[in-house]
């Protein structure tokens, strides 16, 4: 009886060891794929971490460039907008000075036309060969004649040749002419107001190579 005791406590003696090493190598096998599955784990998160990152900026760009061109539509729209704006102020105005220079050209013809005051304008030769003469009248082009031949005997001889006559308001206005005396050009102003239901005469002479200017009116059509 105490024999088979010991051979039983002996067994059980063996038996715990194994059953012990048997749990060592379970406990270890579990660690080792805890420790796995955390590390993939561990790389999933990391992973999606960085998706998120990237997503976000790519949302966060996306915005901004949405931004961007939305504000440069608005900023074209209102560019737009505005030069329509100035080019329909600009045609209103246009029309306006248009329709002003009418008026202005009705009421000149009218005061013209009642106070019947004209501007001659005559160039006679008393000494010298005139080849030609251009006339100017309060700053525009009013005439221009070229002596040759008959025309510049007729002048020699002491004709005078009518270069210019319109009607004209009865205010100051300014006369010039350049004439070409013997290859040489000569200037004279004669600055004159127009007398008021008369013919107001400007003559430019050529005397001893220079040019004189007179003036004088009268109430007929004729200057003498």
């Amino acid at each position: 009886m105490k024999r088979i005791t010991i051979l039983a406590a002996l067994a059980l003696t063996t038996a715990l060891p194994a059953a012990g090493r048997a749990q060592d190598q379970s406990y270890k096998e579990k660690r080792t794929q805890i420790t796995k599955d955390l590390g993939e784990a561990q790389k999933t998160l990391e992973q999606t971490r960085s998706d998120r990152l990237a997503a976000s900026a790519k949302i966060e760009n996306t915005i901004a460039t949405v931004t961007a061109q939305r504000a440069q539509a608005l900023a074209m729209s209102s560019e737009e907008n505005a030069l329509r704006q100035l080019d329909s102020i600009l045609t209103v105005s246009q029309d306006n000075l248009a329709a002003q220079k009418d008026r202005f050209n009705l009421l000149g013809g009218a005061i013209k036309g009642r106070t019947g005051t004209q501007i001659v304008v005559l160039l006679r030769s008393e000494s010298g060969a005139v080849d030609g003469v251009d006339v100017e009248v309060d700053g525009a082009a009013a005439g221009t004649r070229a002596y040759s031949g008959a025309t510049a005997a007729a002048l020699k001889a002491g004709a005078v040749d009518e270069l210019f006559r319109s009607a004209a308001l009865p205010t100051a206005h300014k006369v010039i002419a350049r004439v070409k005396v013997n290859g040489q050009v000569i200037s004279q102003q004669a600055d004159v107001t127009a007398a008021s239901g008369a013919v107001t005469y400007v003559q430019f002479s050529v005397r001893n190579g220079q040019v004189v200017a007179t003036t004088w009116t009268s109430r007929s059509t004729t200057p003498f």
